[in-house]
């Protein structure tokens, strides 16, 4: 560019190429963001259903875990009443056992 003066502003064909190829720049790059904006949000529902999914598979995870949780549950519960259950027939086979023997024994002089 060239000071005038006039106030006119001249330009080299050069600057004029450049400032018209900057427009189309500028054109392009508003068709790139666009293409882009249109890109995100597809990647963004994509990504929205993929969570989705995930999201119900957890809960389908969190459910058979509950389930087998309280499966494992019930057999320690039961394992424990089978365990009392043992523990108190040794006691009454073991009172029985001493009543027995106890039964059997010739009875203690008395002294006195």
């Amino acid at each position: 560019m060239t000071d005038n003066p006039t106030n006119q502003i001249t330009l080299t064909a050069e600057q004029l190429v450049n400032i018209v190829g900057h427009a189309a720049t500028q054109e392009q790059l508003d068709n790139v963001r666009r293409e882009l904006d249109s890109k995100i949000e597809r990647v963004e529902a994509k990504l929205s259903s993929d969570i989705k999914l995930v999201e119900e598979k957890i809960e389908r995870v969190e459910v058979k875990l509950s389930a087998d949780i309280k499966l494992v549950d019930g057999k320690i519960d039961s394992l424990k009443n089978w365990m009392l259950g043992v523990g108190f027939t040794v006691l009454v086979a073991a009172v029985g056992a001493t009543a027995f023997i106890v039964s059997r024994l010739p009875p203690l002089p008395v002294t006195g």
